[in-house]
Formats: structure tokens, sequence, C-alpha cells
């Protein structure tokens, strides 16, 4: 808050108000933190998320979130195309996170349903704890690729572009092309990273972080494409340590599903076989009483 981060309660496209009340659904609080007015994370903070700044960090904000990875908290980033140069680079230097320059374009997106190959659909997972067992399709849109660098974190794939994308480091033509002399990367690129440690708060035995190159998937926008919400759902109940959560199916969406038993199907049977029966027998007495009128 207060560096043109996506609202939590917001209504507008790019904000997370959709997505912030399913979490308030399952218990989950959110409150907005300007570290340009506080001087630090709340010690009874669970989780920071910083989603998709646009202005400038303050030096002393990019020390409070340094500071709170110190002292053991958890974070969630989110960050786009176009924001390496908004002050995170000690966060970036902390964590052994850095974004590459351009970003991701997917020829195949067209076979994916997509018309803007900027818009990643991703159906295949990294081995992760976040991921596992899920087998729901994901859209991205306007994404940015990530790399290690050097940090004190176990660091596992979280998110990854098909072979056939890669970076479009001197922006996107039209249409696309690939140009290695202009400094393009071929995927498959990794663009998002969940890092572990041990941690340094007493009453964690882990510290868990998420880096994500996208902020758009669980916007007001894209929230309803295929898995997004149950996608950012996991990734919080990660972040807050519910891990017993993580593998829980999606929520089906009501009246989505019929569930009927052998006698109720026989029955359901019958009607429909019946049904046009009584419709003929009744028009017959109706035309055999109008002839005899």
């Amino acid at each position: 808050s207060g560096d043109g981060e996506r609202s939590a309660e917001g209504r507008a496209n790019a904000d997370l108000g959709s997505f912030m009340a399913q979490m308030a659904a399952q218990g989950v609080r959110a409150l907005p933190l300007n570290l340009a007015q506080v001087a630090s994370v709340p010690q009874n903070a669970n989780l920071v998320v910083l989603a998709s700044p646009v202005a400038q960090l303050s030096p002393g904000a990019a020390h409070a979130l340094v500071r709170w990875l110190h002292d053991g908290g958890n974070l969630l980033w989110l960050t786009d195309p176009g924001s390496a140069h908004l002050g995170l680079a000690p966060l970036a230097r902390e964590l052994g996170i850095r974004a590459l320059p351009g970003e991701i374009i997917d020829p195949g997106a067209a076979a994916a349903g997509m018309q803007d190959p900027r818009v990643l659909v991703v159906s295949h997972y990294p081995p992760d704890p976040i991921t596992r067992g899920f087998a729901l399709d994901t859209a991205f849109p306007g994404v940015v690729a990530l790399a290690r660098t050097q940090g004190n974190w176990k660091y596992t794939p979280l998110l990854r572009s098909s072979p056939q994308s890669y970076t479009a480091a001197a922006g996107v033509g039209a249409p696309p092309t690939y140009s290695a002399s202009a400094g393009d990367l071929r995927g498959p690129l990794d663009f998002g990273f969940a890092l572990t440690r041990l941690s340094a708060n007493p009453l964690h035995a882990e510290q868990r972080v998420v880096v994500i190159g996208d902020g758009d998937f669980i916007s007001n926008t894209f929230l309803g494409n295929g898995g997004n919400a149950a996608l950012g759902t996991r990734i919080f109940d990660w972040l807050l340590g519910d891990d017993t959560l993580v593998h829980l199916p999606p929520r089906a969406a009501p009246d989505r599903h019929l569930d009927i038993g052998q006698r109720g199907l026989n029955a359901l049977t019958l009607t429909l076989a019946a049904l046009p029966l009584l419709l003929l027998a009744l028009a017959s007495v109706l035309w055999w009483r109008r002839r005899r009128h």
C-alpha cells in the first residue's frame, strides 16, 4: 500500500478484491500496510503480500521488507514486466531472485484459445508442494521470467513457460519474432519460485516465500480463468502454513454436479418415458370431448 499496489479490497480490473473475498471466507484477514508511514511490519502479521507495486519504493520500505525476511517472515511477491527499477533490488538480492529483461512470449498461445501471445497458459507444473496433484489450466497475462542468483534458500520452480516460448527482451513486435541478437532467451522459462529455509522465528520451523512474475492471474479480471483462483488459494494456504488445505480438491461451482443413485435414476428414466405418453393421452381426451360437443 502506498506504492500503487493492487488493492486487496478494490473492484478495479487490476485489483484483488474478488480473490481476497474468497480468502476472507476461509478466515484470512487482509490489512493494508503502508511502509512509508510505519517503520516495520507488525509482529502479529502472518504473511506480507507485495502485489505488483508501480511506484518507486522508498529505501526505508525496501529495508523493512528485508528486515521482515531476516526475522523469519513469510512473503508473497507478485512482480510484473518493467518493475525491476522500482527500488526492489535489496529485496531481490535478499531472495537471490532476479527478473530477466522483457516479457515472455508464447507463439503457441493461439492453440490454447488466446489471441494475445503474451498470455501464457500453463497445463503442466514442476514437482512442488504447492502444485502436487494440481491438474487445472491457469492463465498468466504479461509475464516476466525469473532466474536464481545466489541466496541461502532452497529454490523450487513453481511455474514454467512452454518450450516454444521466449523472452522479448527488446519489446513485443508485430508480429512477435524471436531475436537472439536482441537478447531474447528461448524457453522453457521459470516465472515462479517457492523458497524455503529454516525460520528465524521460533514459532515456525520453516520460512516460506513465493515469487511470481505476474500479478494479474488473481486479479478481478483473470481470477475466473481456469484454475487461477484454485492456484492462488493453494499458494496462500502454503504460505500461511495450512499444508492440509493445499491438496484439497478445488471447490466446484454450485449446481455443477448432479449426484443421483440407481433408484433415483430408474425413477427419472420412467418419468421421462411416461411423460410423452401422458401428454398424448391428454391430447386424445381433449380431441374426443371436442368431437362430442
